[in-house]
């Protein structure tokens, strides 16, 4: 392929972009992260309050299922990503299989490469998920257990 300046604007812009969506995509990755550990610093401080008011178990509640929708949020959000980020690498690869070797950036391969760190972060909004289900199970096993008694 000849020395295009259109081909090599157009490959410049989509290296600049995919490395923008990786930097974007760990941003995201870290604030989840830290919703989910502010959410579980509050629950662990909502725990003195259970026995003492009906108000400290809806707070439980209430926290277990922001919990679940956030990391489901998450989940989603990183499927997205993962999607987004093999399409715009099969873009690249497409450039790249006119270029000499020297000039590959990219690893040539037939097929997108699998386990890509998007698809490998996609257990920890999963483990969130489970995480916060069963704390919900839990607490309301023991409110319905509770106010049995």
């Amino acid at each position: 392929m000849s020395e295009d300046p259109e081909w090599r604007k157009q490959y410049e812009l989509l290296l600049n972009y995919i490395s923008e969506e990786n930097h974007r995509f760990w941003s995201r990755f870290n604030i989840s992260i830290l919703l989910n550990g502010g959410l579980i610093v509050a629950f662990s401080s909502l725990l003195s309050f259970v026995e003492k008011s009906s108000l400290g178990t809806f707070g439980l509640f209430a926290i277990t299922i922001l919990g679940v929708i956030f990391s489901y949020l998450w989940y989603r959000m990183t499927r997205f990503a993962n999607s987004w980020s093999k399409y715009q690498h099969e873009k690249l690869k497409n450039i790249e299989k006119n270029i000499t070797e020297n000039l590959r950036i990219m690893p040539f391969k037939e097929k997108v490469i699998e386990g890509s760190v998007t698809k490998t972060a996609l257990w920890h909004p999963k483990i969130f998920i489970i995480f916060w289900c069963v704390l919900l199970a839990v607490i309301i096993f023991l409110h319905l257990k509770l106010s049995t008694v």
